[in-house]
């Protein structure tokens, strides 16, 4: 697949923050495992990419996160959902312990 992407990221004191950025695209058709097309033309975008991550080291032993991602624009999903979505979302919050 045809990718541009982009990252930043950076640490402030106990919080580390990173965004990650891509604009995906087929290189070729997209096929199925019995050979069917799914996806004929490789100017069907996948689509735009965002990612995001926070961490927080509460103390040395506990650290807080918050990580998600959105896909946007993508012909692929419009043609491979049921509804004709052409965006997906996820968010997770996480808590990390060491001992």
């Amino acid at each position: 697949a045809g990718l541009q992407s982009a990252d930043l990221g950076g640490k402030f004191r106990d919080v580390t923050l990173r965004l990650d950025a891509g604009l995906f695209r087929f290189n070729e058709a997209l096929r199925s495992a019995t050979a069917t097309v799914l996806v004929a033309s490789s100017d069907d975008a996948i689509g735009n990419e965002v990612d995001f991550s926070v961490a927080w080291l509460y103390e040395e032993t506990v650290t807080f996160t918050l990580r998600g991602g959105a896909l946007v624009g993508s012909d692929v999903l419009e043609r491979l959902t049921a509804g004709g979505d052409r965006s997906a979302f996820v968010a997770v919050a996480g808590m990390a312990l060491r001992f």
